[in-house]
């Protein structure tokens, strides 16, 4: 594989060594004058027996160089063998050298290189009688091998041994007869990343990439032309390389330069300095319509009546905001189009309608309060500083708390509600007798006298029957008090009963409890309603009737002789 490469490379470097090659050396022999070489150059060293002599007119055979004036020789005639040329070149520095030889020979010669002082290859050819022969030999120290080549032909490819570094002499001698060197030159074809250009011209001859042919590739820090006269950095000569200068094709666009805002560019290279959003809220300009100040931008909520475009709309109402033809703030109310100096005042709604304080809006009677605390905004009488007059059906005093009518709250008013200062007398009341009073405000409601006898109660003991009352005659032995007189009368005398039972009941008429008070011990008491039915019995003198309907009661009272009386209580 190492063969294979090698070959392509030094195909390629033959066909290109005249216009890629650097001459080291040439001899063509146009210069000197007949005699040994040796004394006309220190190149040479002749070790034959008969010296070489420059031969001029010698033939066809041109140098090595496009023009041969003198299309000389270098003459080795011999008998035998033993002629003997050495050139010893200066130490070649290149890993690529080509030699080139053009040859007449008559019987015969060889030639011998040699490196670090050892001979490493031997050229030899018996075969030509009195034919040219035109040689070349390209030397790569790299890869230590060398190709030979005849005419243009490849002969060979030799092996050139590991520690042979460079070239540093040729012999050229016969062997048996003569020969005529027609010229020898030494190029150094280095080229060793096979970029077509010499080592002596590429200054990086190990990097393919880099040679006088390839492009320049800015900012790698690598010379890839060959020439230091192309920028690698600062490519448009500001003074500032890259990456200080974020634009090395802009003159103008370099850490020196004054920032340009809105121009889209970096100009001083600093993504600190700003280009746009001066004011940095976020919004660039010409979005932002005023890019130095943060409170303005689009996503600013529109402060009205302040003259400025907050928002950047100017769509956004920034006065008369309700587009009633009135600005704030001649409109005291910008948001209501029904608020305004052109409104007539509505009364009472809490809005200065027509923007004037002078325009009353409420306290219309001017008595200090205002509606709906004032409840007639227009009567000065009527206000919650006024006192209620009652009965009048006006709420004099704004406050329906305060009674007008109905004062004691039992539902009925002045006048049906005869009186309106007790909720227990009003035309819902049922009729309460004996107590003196109206109670369901209905004088033709009986409040005494309930038989229409003549005879109140509670002179008439029973104001149920007309019968009975003070002007009534007794009968006797019926067990009724006809007469009301409190004894109920028998054939037995009341001064018998008197004496055999004295009682006294009190309070009569009473609405709670009546006492019995007898100088015998009383051994049981039954009451009775007026029409004989019983109600209770009980052995107490303190009885609670309390719960008993109004109207009259009768007390059988039976003393511990067995002894009875009947007594009279009113209960109301």
């Amino acid at each position: 594989m190492k063969t294979c490469l090698l070959f392509l490379t030094f195909i390629f470097t033959l066909g290109q060594f005249t216009s890629n090659a650097q001459l080291l050396f040439m001899e063509d022999f146009d210069n000197y004058d007949q005699g040994p070489i040796s004394n006309q150059n220190s190149n040479w060293t002749d070790l034959s027996t008969l010296k070489a002599n420059v031969l001029h007119n010698g033939g066809a055979y041109t140098a090595c160089g496009s023009v041969d004036v003198n299309q000389a020789y270098l003459n080795f005639i011999s008998a035998g063998a033993g002629n003997i040329l050495i050139f010893r070149s200066m130490t070649t520095e290149g890993t690529q050298i080509l030699v080139e030889v053009k040859i007449s020979a008559a019987d015969g010669f060889f030639i011998i290189f040699t490196g670090n002082d050892n001979n490493f290859y031997t050229y030899s050819n018996n075969n030509y009688n009195n034919d040219d022969i035109y040689l070349q030999f390209s030397m790569n120290f790299f890869y230590n091998q060398m190709q030979v080549y005849e005419n243009g032909q490849l002969f060979g490819v030799y092996d050139i041994p590991d520690f042979i570094t460079n070239l540093d002499g040729v012999t050229l001698a016969n062997e048996a007869g003569d020969f005529r060197l027609g010229c020898m030159s030494l190029w150094d074809t280095t080229d060793n990343d096979a970029d077509g250009y010499l080592a002596s011209d590429d200054c990086d001859d190990n990097n393919v990439n880099v040679n006088p042919g390839a492009a320049e590739i800015p900012y790698n820090g690598i010379d890839d032309d060959c020439n230091s006269d192309t920028p690698d950095n600062d490519l448009d000569l500001d003074g500032y390389g890259f990456p200080a200068d974020c634009n090395d094709n802009n003159s103008n666009i370099n850490p020196g330069a004054t920032e340009i805002p809105y121009n889209g560019i970096d100009d001083d290279c600093n993504p600190n300095t700003r280009d746009n959003d001066l004011d940095l809220d976020g919004f660039n300009f010409p979005m932002d319509c005023n890019d130095t100040n943060a409170n303005i931008n689009p996503g600013v909520t529109e402060t009205t009546y302040n003259g400025i475009d907050d928002d950047c709309n100017p769509n956004t109402r920034d006065n008369d905001l309700d587009l009633d033809g009135f600005n704030f703030p001649m409109d005291c109310n910008d948001t209501n189009a029904n608020i305004n100096p052109g409104v007539t005042e509505i009364t009472y709604n809490g809005i200065d309608d027509d923007c004037n304080p002078n325009t009353l809006d409420n306290d219309i009677d001017f008595d200090g309060y205002d509606f709906p605390t004032d409840c007639n905004d227009n009567n000065v009488n009527i206000n919650p500083g006024v006192t209620e007059i009652t009965y009048n059906g006006i709420d004099d005093d704004c406050n329906p708390n305060t009674r007008d009518n109905d004062l004691d709250f039992d539902g009925y008013n002045f006048p049906d509600d005869c009186n309106d200062n007790n909720g227990n007398i009003n035309p819902g009341v049922t009729e309460i007798i004996y107590n003196g009073i109206d109670d369901d405000c209905n004088s033709d409601t009986r409040d005494n006298d309930i038989d229409v006898d003549g005879y109140n109660f509670p002179d008439d003991c029973d104001d149920n029957d007309a019968d009975i009352n003070p002007g009534a005659m007794e009968i006797l032995d019926n067990m009724i008090d006809e007469n009301c007189d409190g004894n109920i009368e028998s054939t037995v005398s009341n001064n018998e009963y008197n004496r055999t039972l004295r009682i006294s009941v009190y309070p009569n008429p009473t609405n709670s409890y009546i006492h019995i008070e007898s100088d015998n011990l009383i051994d049981h008491i039954n009451i009775y309603d007026t029409f004989g039915s019983f109600i209770q019995k009980t052995d107490q003198k303190d009885i609670d009737v309390s719960r008993l309907k109004n109207g009259v009661y009768l007390l059988l009272i039976v003393d511990s002789n067995d002894t009875k009386i009947y007594k009279r209580f009113i209960k109301y």
